[in-house]
């Protein structure tokens, strides 16, 4: 298709004359904005390598993403690309290898991202090897596919979503992995897939009627925690891992738990779950 009105933001910079080493120790901070105009949806893809990120929601009518980019330039840089179609807006955020990142100790990557409140959002996030801090309260997001290597992450929902999130996928490595207020989430269904790490999934929130969510993991092992108004029913698979279930949990039938207050609670999440020969634990989260 082709584009009504198409610009580009690339974060390379002009610098002057430096020897090598002056330039490997010399870190720089770069702001990139780009105001909201006519735009409804923005497309977000993410791409992180290596470093720290965080995300946070953005309030006001007066831009559609803010960032300050934190590194050394010869060593890695940020590229943001954006370009705006009629209301819909497509950002992509990369982080570009200037020389191999893991060979230098000094290498410094940071990035502080902000996004708009007054639009929804589409999220295609691919982060590695880093540290991560995720905030989505509050944001009116309807996909999100989150792709995790070996990295540090905590994700929040400390709000409701404004809109209901039809896909929810996410992938985890071998990594650490919370994600709190998944019931602020508000998809329609959630799938999970964990490898060898540590995962915990918050359920807490305002979740409001049926939900769906499949949770496999491999090697690792999950903690899963719901709040006491939540109905809760369970399908386990696997037959050589080892699942802890809330007392409240009871097995009702060959492979399936449900919580005591599951026949009459307003609000339902059934959670089918595969576990290999990792581990799950399921318990009630306290008032």
């Amino acid at each position: 298709m082709k584009l009504s009105s198409t610009f580009w933001i690339a974060a390379l910079f002009v610098m002057p004359t430096l020897t090598p080493t002056a330039l490997a120790r010399r870190t720089v901070t770069e702001q990139k904005t780009i105001p909201l105009k006519n735009e409804k949806t923005l497309e977000t893809s993410l791409d992180f390598g290596a470093g720290e990120v965080e995300l946070k929601p953005l309030s006001g009518r007066v831009n559609l993403f803010e960032g300050h980019f934190t590194f050394r330039p010869g060593k890695i840089e940020p590229e943001v690309r954006y370009s705006a179609s009629r209301t819909v807006g497509r950002l992509d955020l990369e982080t570009h290898s200037i020389k191999k990142f893991f060979s230098d100790n000094d290498a410094r990557n940071e990035w502080d991202l902000r996004f708009s409140t007054e639009v929804t959002h589409a999220f295609d996030i691919d982060v590695g090897a880093c540290e991560a801090k995720l905030d989505f309260s509050g944001l009116p997001i309807e996909e999100m596919l989150f792709d995790l290597g070996v990295g540090d992450c905590e994700i929040f929902f400390h709000a409701p979503n404004p809109v209901e999130m039809k896909r929810l996928e996410i992938n985890a490595g071998a990594s650490e992995l919370t994600i709190i207020g998944l019931g602020n989430a508000r998809f329609q269904n959630l799938n999970f897939d964990g490898g060898m790490g540590d995962f915990t999934l918050d359920f807490s929130g305002d979740l409001d009627g049926d939900r769906h969510a499949d949770i496999s993991v491999g090697l690792g092992s999950v903690e899963i925690r719901f709040p006491p108004e939540l109905g809760v029913r369970v399908h386990k698979d696997g037959a050589l891992s080892s699942v802890d279930f809330d007392p409240d949990l009871e097995e009702v039938s060959d492979g399936v738990w449900e919580s005591s207050n599951y026949s009459r609670a307003k609000n339902r999440l059934t959670i089918e779950l595969s576990i290999g020969m990792g581990s799950a634990e399921l318990k009630r989260a306290e008032n």
